[in-house]
């Protein structure tokens, strides 16, 4: 089983024939891609078996689910195809939901709409070339239609950098762009180019539609995240759950059983204690009686000259994922697996927040029950004083403003960061009016969220996927006060109480969050004389855009690992495994 890889031919008034022609000739070489729609204007392959809908006017591939009830969808009503190609494609945002990608040519003949689902996880990069814009669900598509290699964006890679999970339409190649989630590009014959925010998080955090009851919102979560589970992982398939023995991955555990699943659950362990949690995977497994399999992880089979990101267009794997995915394939070989699926983004859409913006929320709506505990809660989390937590929320509370992304700029040079000059407004992190610090807070959660889940290559041995990014579940949770994920000394409360009868109590309790950070170390203090010599003599060094004092000085601290450091070289090391991979 694979995800739908698809590649499509949008021409303008006047596109020469002969440049059509060809990149058509390039299309029909592309391997196991066959032709579904040929139209003026709009000329489209995929290797979708039997995609949901294809007419003279539009197409859309991948997964496309139902609301009402959740469920998959394979073949659409008439009348919901007539109110998609009307709506131009806005109709699927309320509708439905997904990993979709639509292709609309109707009503408006005079250009083609492009619509990614929310939060979708089937890729779309486009470029324009000799009058056409090419649109691609994979870089080796894009390029095999265009013909050519796409250079490096340098000002870009150092935009990544200094912003990390702050995604934006453009990518690290040039003339590249990337149609995000919930948004419809519009491409006229004209040439000119339209784009619209179909879907928006602020639309889900107005205080009118918010669910005011803790059970309440409880049931709902456990109701929606066992649906779209269901949907995600069909019945045929077996799935291999990374379970690491958080909270977010054993909510997937007893969903994906109460829900029937095959499935198959995977531990990677390091040698370090702190990355070491089978007693937590043991007990949600046991717990909820499925088969757990587990595996340590071993630094020394990590080549860091191997890029894990290397057919996407950003630099957004990290090197440990080799040898994470290297476990898993060999797991699902095992055990047969078709699919994988872990928690990822559980935190972003459980509102995992340590700041104070809960309790501001809760002076802003007058809940005034719930500030000394909240205020207890966001305490205890970041280990701070009450009186500091107090100040700050008043502080906060007083305060209107768009939320502030994180910026690293350890180790960079100047001409990196002159980046900073350069707005990166992104639609989801502009506060309307009236809003609360809160919402904001949770809805740049799922901006960091967004760039986990858009971000998986089709060309993946296995399909992923992570269930809890799914838009539904998504859309309920920001309908949930702040101030709700936090009780007695918890963050994301609302989902412990919805699985509390599902899962055993050492994981519903549990306040202690495994990482990768202790395999990275481990990674980095196995090759750090291969590091120094990979980050001196390559790409980033050559383009200036690494302070080399501070390099150096971390570089050859020989100290053991016992700081951040180490973790910015990786992220480095991750930039520049991917820079040479791409011919940089």
């Amino acid at each position: 089983m694979t995800r739908d890889r698809y590649v499509a031919i949008i021409t303008q008034t006047g596109t020469p024939r002969a440049a059509v022609g060809a990149a058509i000739a390039r299309m029909s070489r592309l391997a196991s891609f066959r032709l579904l729609l040929e139209r003026d204007g709009l000329v489209v392959a995929s290797t979708a078996v039997a995609p949901t809908m294809v007419s003279d006017d539009g197409i859309i591939l991948g997964a496309l689910f139902t609301r009402h009830p959740i469920a998959p969808r394979t073949v659409l009503h008439p009348d919901a195809q007539t109110a998609i190609l009307r709506s131009r494609g806005a109709h699927l945002i309320g509708a439905y939901w997904g990993g979709y990608i639509a292709m609309i040519a109707a009503p408006h003949p005079d250009g083609v709409a492009i619509i990614r689902a929310p939060l979708g996880d089937l890729p779309c990069y486009w470029v324009e070339r000799d009058g056409m814009t090419i649109v691609a669900s994979d870089m080796d598509a894009l390029l095999s239609i265009v013909g050519a290699p796409a250079r490096i964006h340098w000002p870009a890679v150092s935009r990544q950098l200094l912003f990390g999970d702050l995604r934006r339409d453009e990518t690290c190649l040039a003339g590249v762009s990337e149609v995000a989630g919930g948004t419809r590009l519009s491409i006229f014959s004209n040439g000119s180019i339209q784009t619209d925010t179909l879907w928006n998080p602020w639309t889900f955090t107005d205080r009118k539609a918010a669910i005011v009851d803790r059970d309440v919102a409880a049931q709902a979560l456990r109701e929606t995240i066992r649906a779209c589970v269901a949907a995600r992982i069909a019945a045929p398939d077996h799935a291999l759950l990374k379970l690491s023995g958080g909270l977010d991955s054993s909510i997937l555990a007893a969903a994906i059983a109460a829900e029937g699943r095959d499935c198959t659950c995977l531990t990677m362990v390091t040698e370090h204690p702190s990355g070491d949690e089978r007693l937590y995977a043991r007990a949600a497994a046991a717990f909820v009686d499925l088969p757990l399999l587990e595996k340590y992880r071993d630094p020394s089979r990590i080549n860091l000259r191997i890029s894990a990101a290397a057919r996407l267009p950003r630099p957004t794997a990290r090197s440990f994922a080799q040898e994470s995915a290297r476990i898993a394939n060999e797991a699902a070989d095992r055990v047969g697996a078709t699919i994988v699926v872990d928690g990822g983004g559980g935190d972003n859409v459980f509102c995992s927040l340590s700041s104070v913006t809960p309790v501001a929320d809760c002076l802003l709506t007058g809940s005034w029950g719930a500030i000394w505990p909240t205020t207890l809660t966001i305490a205890q989390l970041s280990q701070a004083g009450l009186a500091t937590i107090a100040r700050r929320a008043v502080l906060r509370a007083c305060q209107h403003r768009n939320y502030r992304w994180a910026i690293d700029t350890r180790m960079l040079a100047d001409r990196a960061l002159a980046e900073l000059a350069v707005p990166l407004p992104h639609p989801w992190l502009q506060a309307p009016p009236g809003t609360l610090p809160g919402a904001g807070a949770h809805i740049a959660m799922i901006v960091a969220g967004q760039s986990y889940v858009e971000g998986l290559d089709p060309q993946d041995r296995l399909p992923s996927t992570a269930p809890l990014l799914s838009q539904p579940i998504v859309e309920l949770c920001l309908r949930v006060p702040s101030w709700f994920w936090f009780e007695g000394g918890r963050n994301r409360a609302v989902a412990r109480r919805a699985f509390e009868a599902l899962l055993p109590a050492v994981i519903l309790e549990r306040r202690s969050k495994g990482t990768p950070d202790s395999f990275v170390a481990e990674i980095y203090e196995h090759q750090r004389a291969g590091i120094r010599k990979f980050l001196l003599s390559g790409s980033l060094a050559a383009q200036g855009l690494l302070n080399m004092p501070d390099l150096l000085q971390a570089l050859d601290d020989e100290r053991p690992v016992n700081d951040a450091d180490h973790g910015r070289i990786m992220q480095l090391v991750d930039v520049e495994a991917w820079l040479q991979a791409r011919g940089a």
